[in-house]
């Protein structure tokens, strides 16, 4: 029991050093923009609108989005309608339906598999800093998603002003990610970006989610 605490006792230090890291970093693109065919992200032509004026994508947002994050995710909504003059376009939550086989643009960690695809990509280019984002093109979906609810916002902000048009030729593939004098903490040899925290689905304290988030 003694070493289950201690390990847990490192682990809290660990993340408390991590996070206390390059707050005042500055941010590096690791790519033009233009997605690349690599086996993972589509550089099909994307098409906002169709010939009848309304939307080929449907506006997919994370249930799990934070209500600042959220509220920013719809930037994109109603930029879209304004800006690129869809007439009419889909708006629901990652739990409204399965998303199989249609166009859709993914905002957070969504439940698609293209949501995770996108951030274990990222998370393989300096292990996922919680600034980190991406907007990616994968199959049918536009994926605009980070590390973090600051991460998502400054994902939408970034493609509001830059991709927002009626057409966008060789997909899409653009990273962020946060440069500067980081210390790669890791536990037993194994960098703290791999660990997931677990905590129960129901009956969780708010006390323990303070903790939770304090973790993250």
């Amino acid at each position: 029991m003694k070493r289950v605490l201690s390990f847990v006792l490192v682990l809290v230090l660990s993340l408390g050093l991590l996070a206390g890291c390059g707050d005042d970093s500055n941010g590096d693109t690791a790519s033009n923009g233009n997605a690349v065919d690599d086996g993972i992200f589509s550089t099909e032509t994307v098409k906002f609108i169709d010939a009848n004026g309304e939307s080929v994508y449907t506006f997919v947002r994370a249930e799990s989005l934070s209500t600042d994050a959220s509220a920013k995710a719809m930037e994109i909504f109603t930029d879209l309608k304004k800006t690129v003059g869809v007439n009419k376009m889909k708006n629901v939550s990652d739990v409204a339906s399965d998303g199989t086989d249609s166009y859709e643009i993914l905002v957070g960690k969504t439940n698609r598999p293209e949501s995770s695809q996108a951030l274990e990509y990222l998370k393989g280019l300096n292990n996922g800093r919680s600034r980190d984002y991406i907007i990616a093109t994968i199959g049918k979906k536009i994926v605009v998603n980070g590390f973090s609810d600051k991460a998502i916002i400054a994902a939408v902000d970034y493609f509001v002003k830059n991709y927002m048009k009626a057409t966008l030729e060789g997909g899409l593939k653009y990273t962020y990610t946060t440069v500067g004098d980081f210390r790669n903490v890791t536990v037993n040899g194994v960098h703290l970006g791999q660990f997931k925290i677990v905590r129960p689905e129901y009956n969780v304290s708010y006390l323990a989610q303070l903790q939770v988030d304090t973790l993250i």
